[in-house]
């Protein structure tokens, strides 16, 4: 349950909450199973702070200190989150559709089982991210720095990756139909079983992509400059197998 008196704290706004939360820095804030829709807390100091099945529809956490904080299962929909501290943060299994993650922090973030349709991710800082089962269905990650994240078994169908970080990036299984992926960086991505049916990778890179079996299962042209061996691809994928790759 909640803390009573820590949620009428922070009803009263970021600038109220920081005040008493630098005089108590030693406590773990409580919202549990509480409602704050439509709260106005940006740059609100709540690292570490347990919000599991809170109500935050449309509340502005921008620039908010939000470290190793606690929001599984809590609604984010609607929310900003823009230029918020999400390190470490779980966010397992919560609803920030249509949320705004832009330019946010959430390296090493838990996001399993999260739903995140048309959530906007750009520039985001998303190293180690954990997406698992994960619905980004039409989500926006272009420039995301998503390197070793796992999107095992996610849904990216119509999701734009474009010119972001994939390095090292597990699709193992994932749901890619239709994702945009121009641009972006692919070395070591994994691929396998992922479903990439129209897909499109045009000046995307790939170098030392050892892991990219499943391309295998697609209708892709790649073409390696001799300088660097990178893969360029320069086609929009499709249904059938048909890898082609050129000299230059």
């Amino acid at each position: 349950m909640a803390n009573s008196e820590h949620i009428q704290w922070l009803k009263q706004g970021a600038i109220v909450w920081n005040q008493w939360r630098q005089k108590n820095q030693s406590l773990r804030p409580d919202f549990n199973s509480d409602y704050c829709r439509g709260c106005c807390l940006v740059g609100a100091q709540l690292s570490y702070s347990n919000f599991h099945g809170n109500d935050l529809l449309r509340a502005n956490l921008s620039q908010a200190q939000l470290i190793e904080a606690n929001l599984g299962n809590t609604s984010l929909r609607k929310a900003n989150l823009s230029e918020a501290q999400l390190y470490k943060a779980n966010l397992m299994q919560s609803d920030a559709r249509e949320a705004n993650f832009n330019r946010a922090n959430l390296r090493y973030a838990d996001l399993i089982k999260a739903n995140l349709s048309k959530a906007q991710f750009i520039e985001a800082e998303l190293p180690h991210t954990l997406w698992i089962k994960a619905n980004l269905s039409q989500t926006v990650l272009i420039r995301a720095n998503l390197q070793w994240a796992d999107f095992t078994g996610a849904s990216l169908t119509g999701a734009d990756l474009s010119k972001a970080d994939l390095r090292g990036v597990s699709f193992l299984g994932a749901d890619l139909r239709g994702a945009i992926l121009m641009g972006s960086r692919l070395d070591n991505a994994l691929f396998e079983e992922a479903n990439l049916q129209g897909a499109n990778f045009t000046g995307a890179y790939f170098v030392k992509n050892d892991r990219s079996d499943g391309f295998r299962t697609v209708d892709v042209t790649v073409s390696s400059p001799p300088a660097d061996r990178s893969l360029l691809m320069s086609y929009t994928s499709s249904e059938q197998l048909n890898v082609t790759q050129s000299a230059s």
